[in-house]
């Protein structure tokens, strides 16, 4: 889930009001902004150029109602070389603005297009509101999961959609990150309260956690929720060979785990060790990489030691959604950090460290607010056009116009 919807979201979720009004007058910060701008500030202490952090800033900015403030960070950024393009939705009160315009203009100047990908299938049902997707390596089938609707398709070889996981089996509220199991025959989902999802109520409470269905019919197999009446994002996935599975908790700030033998979640990381915790992926020798806010983290799974992954300048590792590990590779789906895109990060021998970013697509025309992505015979499949900003608490925003999710298919 994007980064600065979700910042719209977790007040809400906590019970602490409303963010910035629909009329753009200034609201009260509320405390889930102002604890994100003190953690980028402490940050930026220690970075001041870094462009991930800048860019960041300047949306929480905007959402802190101080637009004057974001058009500072944004001329810090511009004059980092950063060749991200702004998303004009991250800064709608700047938009008729002089400078912002000439600051985005300028970046925009240094971006190069890259268009690669195809649409592999699209779903006939606008309201479906996807976030994660997963797939059987096998056999190609294909899972899509729906916010609004709490429910998971199937898609097979031909591209033909049906449902799965009815809607709220087992009482799974929408899922968001999801991967196959395939030595256990299990699809693992993760499932968090969503504004789009029928029937949202900010003060509902429902537990947030992790599903198990059969993947021969889409049974209930395991359900672990969160148990301590805390407000929780159980947001991704990644699932060890023996069945163990890690989850990434956005507000908590830190990694769980599901043992393969107790329905319970188990802290791996210490709590707020991570900034917006969200794609996840584990490498052969067992280390987590987990994408936050900032960039991505390297989590040791014994220990629960987190440090920071250094790149290059060239290569900003902030803002990604989805994540996979391909060989000596990061597949990354970055949509908190300006325009989005779909990029492949080389990491150096030592898995340590990134050492370049190639953009794999980045053509605005395709991506309209992608999430997360699975592999599948040589090519990386995401969900172009999630349109999970389309709703607020329950209802379509006004203004917005619902399209048909498209899943598209880009060659590694």
């Amino acid at each position: 889930m994007r980064l600065p919807a979700v910042l719209v979201l977790l007040p809400l979720l906590a019970g602490c009001g409303p963010g910035p009004s629909a009329t753009g007058a200034p609201a009260k910060v509320d405390p889930e902004v102002a604890a994100a701008v003190a953690a980028v500030d402490r940050s930026l202490a220690e970075r001041p150029a870094d462009g991930v952090l800048l860019y960041l800033r300047a949306t929480l900015a905007i959402q802190a109602g101080s637009p004057a403030d974001a058009l500072g960070f944004l001329d810090r950024l511009e004059r980092s070389a950063w060749s991200v393009p702004l998303l004009p939705e991250d800064f709608e009160r700047l938009v008729d603005n002089q400078r912002y315009r000439a600051i985005a203009a300028r970046i925009e100047a240094r971006s190069v297009r890259v268009k690669r990908s195809s649409v592999a299938f699209t779903v006939p049902e606008p309201d479906l509101i996807p976030e994660g997707i997963a797939v059987d390596a096998r056999s190609g089938t294909f899972y899509l999961g729906s916010l609004r609707k709490r429910k998971i398709l199937v898609i097979d070889a031909s591209g033909l959609a049906r449902t799965f996981v009815p809607e709220a089996r087992g009482g799974m509220l929408s899922p968001l990150g999801m991967k196959v199991d395939a030595d256990r025959e299990l699809l693992w989902v993760a499932s968090s309260p969503s504004e789009s999802m029928i029937g949202f109520t900010p003060d509902a409470r429902i537990p947030s956690g992790v599903f198990a269905f059969a993947l021969a019919d889409g049974s209930l197999r395991r359900r672990v929720l969160f148990g301590d009446g805390k407000v929780h994002l159980a947001n991704d996935i990644a699932i060890a060979p023996d069945g163990t599975v890690y989850v990434t908790d956005s507000v908590a700030g830190r990694v769980y785990r599901v043992p393969p033998d107790r329905d319970r979640l188990e802290p791996v990381t210490p709590a707020d060790a991570l900034f917006y915790p969200n794609g996840i992926a584990r490498a052969p020798d067992g280390r987590l990489y987990v994408a936050h806010a900032p960039g991505i983290a390297i989590v040791d799974p014994v220990s629960g030691a987190v440090r920071r992954m250094e790149t290059v300048a060239d290569a900003p590792l902030g803002g990604i959604d989805g994540l996979l590990l391909e060989g000596s590779s990061l597949l990354a789906v970055q949509n908190s950090i300006g325009r989005a895109r779909i990029a492949a990060i080389a990491l150096d021998p030592t898995g340590e460290r990134a050492t370049g970013l190639t953009v794999l697509e980045n053509d605005a025309a395709a991506l309209d607010l992608p999430t997360t992505a699975c592999l599948w015979g040589g090519a990386l499949y995401t969900i172009a056009n999630s349109q999970i900003d389309a709703f607020r608490s329950g209802r379509l925003a006004p203004g917005q116009r619902l399209a048909d999710p498209r899943i598209l298919r880009t060659p590694l």
